[in-house]
């Protein structure tokens, strides 16, 4: 074989590896803004979420940017196309097999808040029911979950922080939010803190970075896995507990 027709060859079969070589499918990685998980600071994002799935990144050779969008819009986008990392999610029967799941990556508490002194302690779910007005978010767990218990009562909202000026205004009872939300959000809605005040916890859930159907599997279970590491290490420990000092760590 002369040196022509050997280049040619060379071409050829580098040409065919190209070819039927595994492509590698661009990931989207997608949160919205929500203390404690995802925050800006000086201009940057950071927060445990965006922390823990930096570090997992990291160990996953992954360089994916991580993108601020309306949670409601995000959720749709997961739920429709491959390929979508979302959190920080959290876990419902219904959402189940909607999803990859890996975590959990934080705990939280849903639970009514009214401004501090303005209304008794709550007995019941029903009793919720019976009150005028409960701000929620839209696209939110916590709004879907009191629609599939026969609320009929709900105010939903674009954006968390929209409620509670609502609430604070007179124009809501109550307001649907998280013991992080309320903890870390009372900036963000120019609240004191004691301002509002826990009138029934409804809800012990966690959440977790949530990987569309039809993602590619050595990705989720690569990302699963440096998850697991994480928490084997110590890695996932520090983290949690430089962002909620005293707070119980999910396993």
């Amino acid at each position: 074989m002369n040196s022509r027709a050997l280049a040619a060859a060379v071409l050829m079969a580098f040409l065919g590896t190209v070819a039927t070589a595994p492509s590698v499918r661009a990931l989207s990685v997608f949160t919205e803004l929500s203390p404690p998980s995802a925050q800006m600071e000086n201009g940057a994002l950071t927060g445990l979420g965006v922390d823990i799935v930096r570090e997992i990144q990291k160990r996953t050779g992954d360089a994916t940017p991580i993108e601020l969008l309306p949670w409601a819009r995000a959720y749709a986008m997961a739920v429709a196309r491959p390929d979508i990392v979302l959190f920080a999610t959290t876990r419902t029967p219904e959402r189940a097999p909607l999803f990859h799941w890996i975590g959990p990556i934080m705990r939280l508490k849903w639970a009514f808040y009214a401004p501090a002194g303005k209304m008794k302690p709550l007995a019941s779910l029903d009793e919720a029911k019976t009150v005028g007005s409960i701000g929620t978010y839209n696209g939110d767990a916590r709004e879907r979950f009191l629609l599939d218990h026969g609320f009929t009562n709900l105010d939903s909202a674009n954006t968390p922080v929209a409620n509670v000026k609502k609430l604070l205004a007179g124009r809501l009872d109550l307001i649907a939010s998280t013991d992080m939300g309320i903890r870390f959000g009372t900036q963000r809605a120019c609240l004191k803190p004691g301002q509002l005040e826990n009138v029934y916890t409804f809800q012990a859930v966690d959440l977790y970075i949530a990987f569309s159907k039809g993602s590619d599997e050595a990705v989720v279970t690569a990302w699963n896995e440096a998850l697991a590491d994480m928490k084997a290490d110590g890695t996932f420990q520090a983290i949690y507990s430089r962002w909620l000092p005293g707070e119980a760590v999910p396993e």
